[in-house]
């Protein structure tokens, strides 16, 4: 598993083209930096000849959970599978390196059916109308 700083994210940002998904990008990092998270659980990444295509924004926890906050996918490298694959090395890192046993998170109705396929459940409604997974 690789990982990111900043100054990595600030730069793809920069040179990726506009779109919905350099948005997200842009305010998966400004919450990391709002949470001062870099430091101490910078993003995973996934590349593909050397180019970032995929970010993952969790933190791991003393209490043996991951709370996954976002996953991205670099603006024109959509439907390639990249985010399924970077999830993948995701659950295999948090489970068989940082020993979780747990998973958090929240997601948009948007996203429920490519989380699902990925073999999440979900359980509630937050008040910001996000739906939420509280699993092993």
């Amino acid at each position: 598993m690789k990982f990111a700083s900043a100054e990595t994210v600030i730069d793809l940002i920069r040179k990726s083209p506009e779109g919905n998904n350099t948005k997200f990008l842009a305010a998966s990092h400004n919450l990391w930096v709002r949470f001062k998270n870099y430091e101490k659980s910078p993003p995973m990444i996934l590349e593909d000849n050397g180019k970032i295509v995929s970010l993952i924004y969790a933190t791991f926890n003393r209490d043996k959970y991951t709370n996954l906050y976002e996953i991205v996918t670099a603006e024109g490298c959509e439907g390639k599978g990249y985010a399924s694959q970077i999830w993948d090395e995701y659950v295999d890192y948090a489970v068989n390196v940082q020993k979780m046993e747990r998973l958090k998170i929240s997601c948009t109705p948007s996203s429920v059916t490519w989380h699902m396929r990925n073999g999440l459940v979900f359980w509630a409604v937050d008040p910001t109308g996000s739906l939420r997974s509280d699993q092993p």
